[in-house]
């Protein structure tokens, strides 16, 4: 059964009624509560198997906190929804390694949260757990995180994030509204890049799809006017509306191209919002590719000489991606043209 601590129902008697420790003059320094001395200023709930959660910080103008790994017998396994919320003066916190849940709203709105010193055991970090914690720059996500809430991190000053490789589902809007992220490592195991993942990031300019990723939500990285190169993987079957290559008020982004393979989601992505995009071969926009396999060759050169001779007609698309002059039809010019390409004697 959860129950308050003991140790705020002594301290009632003590202090006059009082609820909480009272405050040194020195309020600057760590908090580390002994079990010991009841020395402290957190209130817990006890799970009654010799464990306990952090309920409540109460001790508002403290800038350096030190969760303990212990407090008054009970290893600190979790830390509540709401336990740090709107603390107006931590600037630092270190999270024990025996904690492994991080519930929803911990940290909400620390503004004046600079740096997170995580458990290397957490396992779970649920919706908002360090949402709008402005001044976050510096956090450690540890390989022992399998779960992201929703809006974990979002409106925080995160500038490089690696997820570890278990993270297997992201929530929505985890990174948005980050102005200084600059690069995000996304982990191996992620299947679907969730909505508005990194909504009007506006600096990220380096992010790596995993090979194993099949669904790009919308409004994935809307808004990443930086990022001017995305890798598509061949495995994505569905890109969302505004999910790549569009800022925050739907325009295409200057410079942006999408890297896609031939025939896959990725490629109707970008041929149907108009944005520039490359094969994985390297052909500009699919333009002299007239077998439709991702490169323009020799083997595209035959293949549109034989269509100009009778001999063997292309497909629409292998159409479309010889007539490389842009006039309308296949013709003699058009294999000239693929053929200089590919000898390196004018690119298409």
């Amino acid at each position: 059964m959860k129950k308050i601590a003991a140790f705020t129902l002594a301290l009632g008697l003590a202090f006059g009624g009082a609820a909480y420790l009272p405050y040194t003059a020195q309020q600057t320094g760590a908090i580390v509560a002994h079990a010991e001395n009841s020395s402290g200023a957190f209130v817990i709930n006890e799970f009654g198997n010799g464990t306990c959660s952090i309920k409540k910080c109460v001790s508002p103008n403290t800038e350096n906190i030190v969760i303990p790994e212990t407090l008054f017998g009970n290893t600190v396994v979790e830390i509540d929804e709401d336990a740090f919320m709107f603390h107006k003066h931590m600037k630092t916190v270190v999270i024990p390694d025996t904690v492994k849940i991080i519930h929803k709203d911990a940290f909400y709105s620390c503004y004046e949260l600079t740096s997170v010193q995580m458990s290397k055991n957490v396992e779970v970090l649920e919706d908002q757990a360090f949402f709008d914690c402005t001044k976050l720059s510096s956090i450690n996500i540890p390989s022992s995180v399998l779960y992201i809430g929703r809006i974990c991190f979002a409106n925080t000053a995160l500038k490089n994030v690696t997820i570890p490789a278990k993270v297997c589902v992201l929530g929505s809007e985890v990174f948005s509204g980050c102005k200084e992220l600059e690069t995000l490592v996304l982990p191996s195991m992620l299947d679907s890049i969730p909505q508005s993942m990194c909504y009007d990031c506006s600096r990220l300019r380096s992010v790596t799809i995993p090979e194993n990723v099949c669904n790009i939500s919308d409004s994935a990285f809307r808004g990443c006017t930086s990022l001017k190169s995305l890798n598509i993987p061949a495995r994505v079957q569905n890109v969302g509306s505004y999910a790549i290559g569009f800022d925050a008020n739907s325009n295409k982004v200057s410079g942006f191209t999408a890297k896609v393979t031939a025939g896959t989601a990725g490629e109707e992505y970008a041929k149907y919002c108009g944005i520039n995009y490359v094969y994985a071969g390297g052909s500009s926009g699919g333009r002299g590719d007239a077998n439709c396999d991702g490169k323009v060759n020799a083997a595209d050169v035959t293949r549109v000489a034989a269509h100009v001779k009778g001999i063997r007609a292309l497909n629409s698309e292998g159409k479309a991606n010889a007539d490389v002059n842009g006039d309308g039809k296949v013709n003699v010019t058009d294999v000239s043209k693929i053929a200089a390409h590919v000898k390196g004697k004018k690119s298409l």
